[in-house]
């Protein structure tokens, strides 16, 4: 079995693109970084592997995306842990309400540390190298890193609203991150979001929340709209 990170290691292996923002009535602050640690990733793609052992084609969408890291995260471990099989995959969506999150992630041009590059390869049982073209600025005090066309090709970006977007979400065999932005909607909103996803997504799906959302009692509030949690922690599933 391949594992992906050491999750006993706090871990931000990019810098993060961090700023407080607000659209559509909505404050939130935006932060991100390579393979956050408040998601099992090696259980997730074992997780995904059982579940779809036998299905053909399986939508991934990641809402919230911000610049991209998080949906670049998911195109490595995919990519890392089923191989050829992998395809099945792909194109993994990325959707995030924020006009300039999105033109980030089209960029991908990530900022990374020599300290964290490191951290990557002595934990994470990726080689960076393979996905990313590694560079550094003109003084060397920089490293930076782009996504190859072999990575970056299985991936899109699209700006959306998940409230305005749920009907575009297909309800069977889709695995959706929307993840640590549902504690910046107000009350009613997240009651209204709950129930939507619960109508929407199918038992063949899988919706995954980040420990921001945990924390402030958004698994509860997907317990009690007929979700139930996965194998692997901020999963869940509809019964």
């Amino acid at each position: 079995m391949k594992v992906l990170y050491n999750p006993t290691i706090n871990q931000s292996v990019f810098r993060s693109y961090s700023t407080n923002k607000t659209i559509n009535n909505y404050n939130f602050y935006t932060t991100t970084s390579i393979f956050r640690d408040d998601l099992d990733w090696n259980g997730l793609m074992c997780l995904m592997s059982s579940k779809y052992n036998n299905t053909p084609k399986v939508n991934v969408i990641c809402h919230a995306c911000s610049d991209g890291e998080e949906v670049y995260s998911l195109a490595m471990a995919i990519k890392n842990f089923y191989g050829k099989e992998a395809d099945k995959f792909y194109p993994i969506i990325g959707k995030d309400i924020d006009k300039t999150n999105i033109l980030l992630a089209k960029r991908a041009n990530y900022n990374i540390t020599k300290a964290e590059l490191q951290r990557l390869e002595m934990y994470g049982g990726i080689d960076l190298y393979r996905y990313f073209h590694i560079y550094e600025d003109e003084y060397g005090f920089d490293k930076f890193a782009y996504p190859r066309n072999s990575l970056k090709e299985n991936v899109y970006f699209h700006q959306a609203d998940i409230l305005n977007d749920i009907t575009n979400i297909p309800g069977e065999n889709t695995v959706l991150l929307c993840r640590n932005f549902w504690p910046y909607l107000p009350a009613e909103s997240q009651v209204i979001l709950a129930k939507a996803l619960s109508e929407q997504l199918k038992s063949s799906s899988l919706l995954i929340l980040g420990g921001y959302d945990i924390k402030h009692g958004i698994g509860d509030l997907l317990k009690n709209n007929g979700f139930i949690q996965a194998t692997v922690k901020n999963v869940f599933q509809k019964v």
